[in-house]
């Protein structure tokens, strides 16, 4: 038990650290591209992933005693992973936009707005940036960390989840956010670590995330409005229901998914089993 604090503690720590990094690079990074300085402050935005990526290996390497190979770090079956995280991301919005129409939102689309390609670069470079360093550290790092040290699948996916979900409290509008979106980010951190250990690589779940994250923003965020594309008319009617539908569905998916991981034998079971040796 006191190891397994110890690890705890020392996962919370590398949270703080993330967070001072993300604060510090990105954080210059926006002063520079505010004030006249768009190509070096772009530079240190994509600099943040990158010291990420680094820091993960190294910790992985220190700590855990793993190489890349072992936590799908690497490039093998780059594009076949990238393809299925993609799918199953477009999958799963197609899923919880046929049960929000059912309940009354309802979705337009629309030709591409007139100078739509410069909030689409920026919104597209964003969500690569969250997409890949969120997936290097809480899939890569914690989840991992927490497998090594014996915490088991369902805790160290229920832990790892947890940390993603309060990593992001900062990020919504009280006011315009269901609560329920908070248990929302639980479960589809859950889903990610079920597609990761499937999959054995990061890719999947980076690409899932992308994805996931345009859509989202696309749909409901102002900068949707200058792209184009498709967009919840009715938002404004009922600004927290479309989380509380994603919410049901996730959370019915990811019962369906933890009801096949059960059954045995499944391709899932052994799957997730074959990642859990690899990584021991």
């Amino acid at each position: 038990m006191n190891k397994k604090l110890k690890i705890i503690g020392v996962l919370l720590l590398s949270l703080i650290g993330i967070i001072a990094l993300f604060i510090t690079v990105v954080g210059l990074g926006n002063y520079l591209q505010n004030n006249g300085y768009k190509t070096l402050g772009d530079i240190f935005m994509f600099l943040f992933p990158i010291l990420v990526y680094v820091s993960v290996t190294v910790f992985n390497k220190k700590v855990n005693g793993l190489q890349i190979s072992q936590y799908g770090f690497n490039l093998n079956g780059f594009f076949k992973n990238s393809l299925l995280g993609t799918l199953w991301a477009f999958g799963l919005m197609a899923v919880v936009l046929l049960v929000a129409i059912g309940f009354g939102i309802s979705i337009q689309f629309m030709p591409l707005k007139d100078g739509f390609a410069e909030p689409l670069l920026t919104l597209l470079g964003t969500m690569v940036l969250v997409g890949v360093w969120e997936e290097f550290y809480f899939r890569g790092l914690i989840f991992n960390t927490l497998v090594k040290h014996q915490f088991g699948f369902h805790a160290a996916a229920l832990i790892s989840s947890i940390l993603f979900s309060i990593a992001h409290w900062s990020s919504f509008d009280p006011n315009e956010t269901s609560k329920l979106w908070y248990l929302g980010i639980v479960l589809i951190g859950y889903i990610l670590v079920y597609m990761y250990a499937y999959t054995k690589s990061i890719w999947t779940v980076v690409f899932f995330h992308f994805f996931f994250n345009v859509i989202n923003y696309i749909l409901t965020d102002d900068t949707g409005e200058e792209i184009g594309l498709f967009r919840i008319t009715n938002l404004d009617e009922y600004p927290m229901l479309m989380d509380n539908i994603a919410v049901v569905c996730l959370g019915v998916i990811l019962l369906l998914i933890v009801i096949i991981h059960q059954k045995k034998p499944s391709r899932l079971t052994k799957k997730i089993r074959s990642y859990l040796y690899q990584i021991n």
